[in-house]
């Protein structure tokens, strides 16, 4: 069993249609403009599902299903990846191919 903690992650979600916010206090923005964003920000409502579509991405690539069940749980022979907000458990009873979800994680999710 292996415990991953995704780190900032609902900074690292694209977003894939437009978003709009107000430039913070402070900033050098001309009157009237707004930024669009290009990456996901805490606080917007949308983020949580934006941190998850990436995430379903990512196991779909590592060749795992999405439980019917609970859409938090990820699963293929003998490995699961339990997720809550950004906390991961990766078991199974193939060590070597736990090492390899990780691996797989890690390496497609710079924020892992």
């Amino acid at each position: 069993m292996v415990q991953l903690d995704a780190t900032t992650a609902f900074l690292n979600g694209d977003i894939d249609y437009s978003i709009y916010v107000k430039p913070p206090a402070g900033t050098e923005t001309p009157a009237g403009k707004v930024w669009k964003l290009r990456k996901s920000l805490y606080g917007l409502k949308q983020s949580p599902a934006i941190w998850y579509d990436k995430l379903a991405g990512v196991s779909k690539s590592a060749d795992l299903k999405v439980s019917n069940i609970d859409p938090c749980l990820f699963y293929d022979k003998g490995i699961m990846v339990l997720v809550y907000v950004d906390d991961m458990l990766v078991f199974g009873e193939n060590e070597k191919k736990v090492k390899e979800i990780k691996e797989n994680l890690t390496e497609r999710c710079s924020w892992v």
